[in-house]
């Protein structure tokens, strides 16, 4: 797949890999650079749904663009609503996406909302069960 120390550490889901892409990035790693299937350090950050580094990435200049916005795809495919989220916030983004892109997101949101409607009434629930329960 020839990955590069950067996207290994994009790939990898511990605590401490924003530090290393930071690391790596100031010793010169090439932001942009390609494996063999065209993905970037940049689409693996979004299909980990690591929005650290990801905002870090954009800071830094990767280019969301590449391998027809595959970044993009990952984060609305995984569900990384905040991802997908900084990523149309980014001017090269937003003026360049597609309306399928567009609806993806909306639907994310709309998925997301009810998770958290869903979410408190259960909550509600629970606590209105405790509340007949504890005198």
């Amino acid at each position: 797949e020839n990955m590069t120390p950067l996207m290994l550490a994009c790939d990898i889901g511990n605590p401490g890999a924003l530090q290393v892409v930071e690391r790596l990035i100031l010793e010169g790693c090439g932001i942009d650079q390609e494996n063999s299937f065209g993905d970037t350090a940049l689409v693996f950050a979004c299909r980990r749904g690591r929005i650290d580094i990801v905002r870090y990435l954009l800071a830094a200049g990767a280019d969301p663009h590449r391998n027809s916005g595959r970044a993009l795809a990952f984060s609305l495919g995984r569900s990384h609503l905040e991802v997908a989220e900084l990523l149309f916030a980014d001017e090269r983004v937003s003026g360049n996406s597609s309306d399928r892109h567009q609806w993806q997101l909306d639907a994310l949101r709309d998925t997301r909302a009810v998770e958290l409607a869903r979410q408190k009434e259960v909550s509600e629930h629970i606590s209105q069960k405790r509340t007949r329960i504890v005198p």
